[in-house]
């Protein structure tokens, strides 16, 4: 009977390829498509919310902020891989959350402008 030392390598874990380190690099406020598994119907566009550093389960929303999927970072990776899934552009994002990020840049902007002017 092997150690457990030895039983581990008799599996190693497979080294991180370009999708799992694409999914690792996924922050929160990211825009994805998600194609059905069936690879029939329109793919989801939704946001990551929420990811949990212990389990790797990632909460992704739709437009309207409902639940849309749950996923573990593995299952994610491999939609990559099969070109079920795929990152969105700035400009693809929703109009909303575009919107929302040019207000506070502004706002940003006006903040610091004011500081400054306060700081003279």
């Amino acid at each position: 009977a092997g150690s457990p030392v030895d039983a581990g390598e008799e599996n190693p874990e497979p080294e991180p390829d370009e999708f799992d380190r694409k999914v690792a690099g996924i922050g929160e406020g990211t825009w994805v498509r998600l194609a059905p598994e069936t690879g029939e119907g329109e793919p989801m566009v939704c946001k990551l919310v929420w990811r949990s550093k212990y389990t790797g389960t990632m909460v992704f929303v739709d437009g309207q902020g409902n639940k849309a999927a749950q996923l573990k970072e593995e299952a994610l990776a491999e939609m990559f891989r099969q070109g079920r899934a795929g990152l969105l552009k700035d400009a693809q994002a929703p109009l909303i959350d575009r919107a929302i990020r040019k207000m506070m840049r502004v706002l940003n902007a006006e903040i610091v402008g004011l500081r400054l002017k306060m700081a003279d």
